[in-house]
């Protein structure tokens, strides 16, 4: 945006939080499993019966948006190229 002259919208690490979420839930992936990784608890009766911590899919998401941010910054990359 600063190249081409537009101001940047003031952001802070909620708003990527808030990224994050969105396009992990576009991608298709389970909301228990975002909802844990941004450390957000459960309220009610699933927060009594549901202790599940979601480690080894947590894990392949993490792994899959640190991918998705990498291809990203590689198309980027070669189209300033």
């Amino acid at each position: 945006a600063q190249k081409e002259g537009q101001p940047l919208s003031k952001f802070g690490p909620h708003d990527l939080r808030r990224t994050a979420s969105t396009l992990l839930h576009e991608a298709g992936y389970n909301s228990d499993w975002i909802e844990k990784c941004l450390a957000h608890e459960q309220k009610g009766v699933r927060a009594v019966y549901n202790k599940a911590e979601y480690r080894d899919q947590r894990r392949a998401m993490l792994q899959d948006w640190a991918d998705m941010i990498d291809e990203w910054t590689r198309k980027r990359t070669r189209s300033e190229s």
